[in-house]
């Protein structure tokens, strides 16, 4: 909160929007449609994604420049606050960061289950993006920005409408700030994944394109990014041939769900060129086998998890066991060590291992 709250004036969120930025409620504020970019670089990406904006496809494929500024790759997504504090302290290192946005698992969700709490403990609720919007329908008449920032996908396809949203108000939201924290690295951003579990019960869980389109003054002119799967992009909007092996140095932050490490990005910062680059990785909570749960329990009706794990662990297990097993294997200067049996292949493997 102080992190966005020191960047409020120049970025143009208001501290009123920090205070509720958690609330699910619409409230106005004011933030300029050019995502806090000065006006000569604002037009330059409005030529470049004009025409994103009327195909929803991404600008031609450029070629990511040589850096030698370390680049932090920062796990987030838009329900809280925690992704955007870490975009604002990070962009006073001189650091590139790349910002890989999550999405909540109803986008993946072509039908709803109301049994599926009841007969899976700990593994969420199931329900649609469809129902996401229709319980929040009748709040479009007293927030029109809401409102309008779904008409600019249309309504047929909820999943997509929903998706291309989430997108365009994450990636504008860092930008604003980033630029407002008086970055001198670059910004770059990454489609992720769609978690697998969501925790949270359709009465409860955050409507964020509800909450957050009342951010902007005109969310007609927010850049549009086509939310393709893996696909890398600059701040204007233009698609990236994106190569992590430009960077002598590669800090991952595991902040939010790590939904985006399947198997294709797996592969990629294994690669001989990648994984020594990569130094360190941070992991927000963790688990204490030897002390008993101190999270947030299960709650009927509301909260279907498990007490033992952190929430972002469970957005999606296997891909969190992915990637601390690309720790564990060597990733990120690994500890020395050789690689530990996997406890499928009989082995007890070695909790925790490779770089902490």
């Amino acid at each position: 909160r102080g992190a966005l709250e020191s960047t409020s004036k120049s970025s143009g969120i208001m501290p009123s929007a920090l205070e509720r930025i958690e609330d699910n409620q619409p409230h106005t504020v004011t933030l300029s449609g050019n995502s806090g970019m000065g006006a000569g670089q604002a037009h330059r990406s409005t030529e470049a994604h004009s025409k994103a904006q009327r195909n929803s496809e991404p600008t031609p494929m450029q070629r990511s420049v040589s850096r030698r500024n370390p680049l932090i790759v920062n796990s987030a997504d838009i329900s809280d606050v925690d992704g955007f504090m870490a975009v604002a302290k990070y962009a006073g290192t001189g650091a590139d960061v790349l910002f890989v946005i999550n999405y909540p698992a109803y986008i993946g969700h072509e039908k709803s289950d109301p049994d599926w709490a009841h007969e899976r403990f700990g593994q969420g609720f199931k329900y649609t993006a469809g129902e996401v919007l229709e319980r929040d329908r009748e709040l479009e008449a007293s927030a029109p920005k809401y409102g309008a920032m779904l008409g600019r996908y249309g309504r047929e396809n909820p999943a997509r409408t929903m998706k291309c949203a989430l997108t365009d108000l994450a990636f504008a939201m860092a930008s604003a700030v980033w630029r407002g924290a008086g970055a001198t690295g670059g910004l770059f951003f990454c489609i992720g994944g769609g978690n697998a579990i969501n925790p949270f019960a359709l009465k409860v869980i955050k409507n964020e394109v509800l909450v957050y389109s009342e951010l902007f003054d005109d969310v007609a002119s927010l850049p549009r990014f086509a939310p393709e799967h893996g696909a890398f992009y600059d701040e204007g909007g233009a698609a990236l041939d994106f190569r992590f092996d430009d960077y002598d140095d590669i800090v991952i932050d595991f902040c939010g769900s790590m939904a985006f490490w399947d198997e294709a990005w797996d592969r990629r910062m294994r690669g001989a060129a990648v994984a020594p680059r990569v130094k360190a990785a941070f992991v927000m909570g963790g688990v204490l086998t030897a002390q008993a749960p101190v999270t947030l329990p299960p709650i009927e009706g509301v909260l279907n998890r498990f007490s033992s794990a952190t929430m972002n662990q469970l957005y999606d297990p296997a891909a969190t066991a992915r990637f601390l097993a690309f720790l564990r294997d060597g990733g990120g200067g690994g500890d020395g060590l050789p690689p530990q049996p996997r406890e499928e292949d009989g082995g007890g493997g070695r909790a925790g291992g490779g770089r902490r």
